[in-house]
């Protein structure tokens, strides 16, 4: 009988023990902080996807004047083009890790150090880019918003200079790729302080819109230079694996499997890349992207830094043949600049 009791007395604290271990797995997210869901202090700087309203200073839109006796006479600009979709490539790239992310990664959250928010955002998730349906290359709502809203604050720091009154002295280069077209049309919008509503085609049409398309050297000299063509897609190849295989990214990835649940070695650096930019992208273009919280800050400047590497190495000083290409371009300011001074009369404003 004692031998009976004792038995039922061990299965009861059994039963209990795994009760609570099961209880206290089940309610493990529940008590997990939320970084990202809700936190708008969140790290928000995504290297070349930042949006520009993160990082837009409205202080800075007041003009400083000008030292004593000196007069604004010219106003010369270069500007990136707004906020855009991602481009087929990338959308390929997302389509491709689908399968991964609903078979291995979805099933494994609850076992990660995710809060039930962020959870349940990610099993909501939705992929929102088609790669046939046409939006490669071209600006997002929000691109088209920075881009007037970029104009219409110039025309208020420079009026005189950039009066849409005088159309016919403002100078507008951009280059043959739709996005870029597209904020150049835009920006006049703003410039000329129409709703944004109003018909792109009127409102540009008596401006002087130049495409750059067939003369590359101004814009896109490192599509022209073909030793830079050839080697500017590969020469960052070697120190980004260098970087890739360093403690670094290896702890990054290890911290990103903790936090979704995933045995080690499940998330790979093309993993990484994919997943980076579907939360840049989707914040940027929707304001929301449950796949940032996967990241925490420091994984998130990491992987900024890594764009920075790339593209020190692709376009930066790493490599004396950017030096080369971008003389051209500078060229073209000295020389604005030289005959705004010989003829103030005829040079109007330039932006690319």
């Amino acid at each position: 009988m004692e031998q009976i009791y004792a038995a039922s007395t061990i299965l009861s604290c059994l039963v209990f023990i795994l009760q609570t271990l099961y209880t206290t797995i089940s309610s493990n997210n529940s008590d997990q902080k939320c970084h990202y869901h809700g936190n708008e202090s969140a790290y928000r700087l995504y290297s070349t996807r930042t949006v520009y309203g993160v990082i837009h200073n409205e202080s800075a839109d007041l003009k400083d004047d000008p030292p004593q006796g000196c007069v604004a006479q010219g106003v010369y600009m270069v500007s990136r083009h707004g906020t855009r979709f991602p481009v087929i490539e990338e959308i390929k790239r997302m389509q491709a890790l689908l399968p991964k992310i609903e078979q291995d990664i979805l099933p494994h959250l609850k076992k990660g150090r995710l809060c039930s928010e962020e959870i349940q955002a990610l099993e909501q998730w939705h992929l929102l880019y088609q790669s046939h349906v046409d939006m490669n290359m071209n600006l997002a709502d929000v691109g088209i918003q920075e881009m007037y809203g970029l104009g219409n604050r110039m025309q208020q720091m420079f009026p005189e200079l950039l009066d849409v009154k005088n159309h016919n002295r403002l100078v507008f280069k951009h280059t043959g790729k739709p996005r870029v077209h597209q904020s150049t049309a835009v920006f006049i919008q703003g410039l000329s302080n129409v709703a944004e509503s109003s018909p792109v085609d009127e409102v540009t049409e008596s401006f002087n819109m130049e495409d750059l398309s067939k003369n590359k050297r101004l814009l896109e000299s490192i599509e022209v230079c073909k030793r830079n063509k050839i080697s500017f897609k590969t020469r960052e190849e070697e120190p980004i694996r260098r970087f890739d295989a360093g403690y670094q990214m290896l702890d990054l990835i290890a911290s990103v499997e903790a936090r979704l649940g995933l045995p080690h070695d499940t998330v790979t650096n093309t993993d990484i890349d994919v997943l980076y930019d579907i939360c840049r992208y989707d914040y940027a273009i929707y304001r929301v992207s449950p796949w940032c919280a996967i990241f925490s800050k420091e994984n998130l400047r990491l992987l900024e830094y890594r764009q920075d590497l790339k593209y020190h190495w692709r376009y930066g000083f790493a490599d004396p043949v950017n030096y080369e290409s971008s003389c051209v371009l500078v060229s073209d300011l000295l020389q604005y600049f030289k005959n705004h001074k010989l003829h103030a009369h005829e040079a109007g404003p330039h932006a690319y």
